[in-house]
């Protein structure tokens, strides 16, 4: 796998599952957020499951309605995973 390709991948993961840590925080199910996000909940299931990528439409999405600091989000994601530039 191609370097560029494994950052994706790992980043991708890390959204997934800093919007399932949030969504299990807050008590919500995944039918819940995909209305949300206008996705089924089994569409949302493989996006949170990494089967399929989370695009940046649907996170800052979730972000406004369940986590309005995003910029504390982003940091949660970005500072573990080395990506700030």
């Amino acid at each position: 796998m191609k370097k560029r390709d494994l950052l994706e991948t790992e980043f991708n993961e890390h959204i997934a599952n800093l919007i399932r840590t949030k969504r299990k925080e807050l008590g919500l199910n995944q039918t819940e957020v995909a209305k949300l996000l206008g996705l089924t909940q089994g569409a949302f299931s493989r996006k949170e499951t990494c089967k399929r990528k989370i695009s940046l439409t649907e996170f800052v999405i979730f972000a406004k309605k369940y986590a309005p600091d995003i910029t504390k989000l982003l940091g949660l994601l970005l500072i573990p995973t080395g990506y700030i530039m």
